[in-house]
């Protein structure tokens, strides 16, 4: 009698021991299961803000000036305040601010008046409450026009300032 209980004291009890186990390994797998969702959403979390990043890069404007003139017009701040709340959201962005001109006058001259709009642009931005050392700025002058033409058209094409991410 006392082996038949000892017995089924045992068989209790490696009963009670596989039940556990199962339990154990039942609550294992599904916080594996939850762990593997958290990192899933995570994952697809960070590619959405990736996308939502890489939008926001694309949609920053290119500001226009008239001939010989590195003044802002009133129909640009609205498309640097914009550009500029992008910059200002995405605090690890480095800018680069492009100034562009036409082909109208000299080298020296173009780079300069390029370079003018550039930092018209970087003061609008560093007043919008922009670090000033996010902002790099570079004058191209004459030598990278978007349009090649000759005539009044390609000319407005090319007096521009371009906004770019790095």
């Amino acid at each position: 009698m006392q082996r038949e209980q000892a017995i089924a004291d045992s068989l209790a009890k490696v009963k009670a021991d596989s039940l556990a186990k199962v339990k154990a390994d039942s609550i294992a797998q599904a916080e594996a299961e939850q762990e593997q969702q958290r990192l899933e959403q995570q994952r697809l979390e960070m590619q959405r803000q990736q996308e939502q990043e890489r939008q926001a890069k694309a949609s920053m404007s290119t500001v226009y000036f008239d001939f010989d003139k590195s003044e802002l017009k009133a129909a640009t701040r609205d498309s640097l305040q914009k550009n500029a709340e992008l910059i200002r959201k995405y605090d690890q962005w480095q800018v680069v601010i492009e100034g562009h001109c036409d082909e109208r006058g000299s080298t020296e001259y173009n780079l300069a008046l390029g370079e003018r709009r550039a930092n018209a642009v970087k003061e609008y931005y560093v007043n919008y409450g922009i670090n000033a050392d996010r902002l790099e700025i570079i004058s191209y002058g004459e030598e990278r026009p978007v349009d090649p033409g000759h005539n009044e058209a390609a000319w407005a094409k090319n007096r521009r300032a371009v906004t770019l991410i790095k």
